[in-house]
Order: structure tokens, then sequence, then C-alpha cells
């Protein structure tokens, strides 16, 4: 901010409600590009993950 903005917060060149608002639009834009194919990897592990716990279960359970 301070590089950006030629100046420091305590200089009164920017407020850090600036800092906090890139760095929210870093996160939407972090999102729409890799968003989806993060929440695809989560949700794939997170099947095998349940998959892992769950198949020693039927044979536990078995005559």
């Amino acid at each position: 901010m301070n590089r950006h903005f030629h100046g420091t917060a305590a200089e009164g060149t920017w407020r850090w409600k600036d800092a906090y608002e890139a760095v929210e639009v870093a996160q939407i834009l972090y999102l729409r590009q890799k968003g989806c194919k993060l929440f695809i990897r989560v949700a794939t592990n997170s099947i095998i993950g349940i998959g892992e716990v769950s198949s020693p279960l039927p044979n536990a359970y078995s005559p």
C-alpha cells in the first residue's frame, strides 16, 4: 500500500479500510480464477476420504 500510494497510512495517504478492500478484491479475483477447481478438488478428496473410512465397515459386519 505504501508503494502504491507513495506514502504511509500514518501520513494519511491511505486508510486501513483501503487495504481491507484491496484484500477482498484480491480474494474475489482469485476465487473467480481458481475457485471452481479448488471446490472440485476438495469435494473429490472428501468423497475419497469417506470411501476410505467406510470401506472396512462391510467387512467388519459380514458373517
